[in-house]
């Protein structure tokens, strides 16, 4: 429990873990997509993407905050954090641009064929073994 609390534990996993790895370059390269496109969109479009943007990251927090009050474990919260995030960004790469839709689709079922979610490091649901 006291390693739970470590914040660089927790960077550390996210790090060492090809799950967590490859979620978490996902989702920053879409910070690269935007960048570069931006000199390429035009301001009224530019204004509407930032809105629907804006639009994903309210609605994320208000799931996150409803997922942290009702979820036991941590694990199931950043199980539901990262669905959802996967989620709100295809949606939002939808609005700039199918093919960059597509392509993070693809890239997120390559990440869920290839890494494994991490097990659970709690305890588990079984009972103790009783000793006769």
């Amino acid at each position: 429990m006291e390693k739970s609390k470590n914040p660089l534990y927790w960077i550390n996993l996210m790090v060492s873990e090809p799950f967590y790895f490859f979620h978490f370059l996902a989702f920053f390269s879409y910070f690269v997509v935007r960048i570069s496109s931006s000199h390429i969109l035009s301001s009224e479009f530019a204004t509407h993407l930032l809105r629907r943007e804006f639009q994903a990251f309210l609605a994320f927090l208000v799931l996150l905050f409803v997922k942290i009050v009702r979820e036991e474990t941590w694990e199931g919260f950043v199980a539901d954090t990262l669905f959802y995030g996967k989620g709100f960004l295809i949606v939002v790469s939808l609005v700039m641009d199918y093919h960059l839709a597509l392509c993070y689709g693809i890239g997120f079922f390559v990440i869920y064929a290839l890494t494994q979610q991490p097990p659970y490091q709690g305890l588990g649901m079984n009972p103790a073994p009783s000793t006769y």
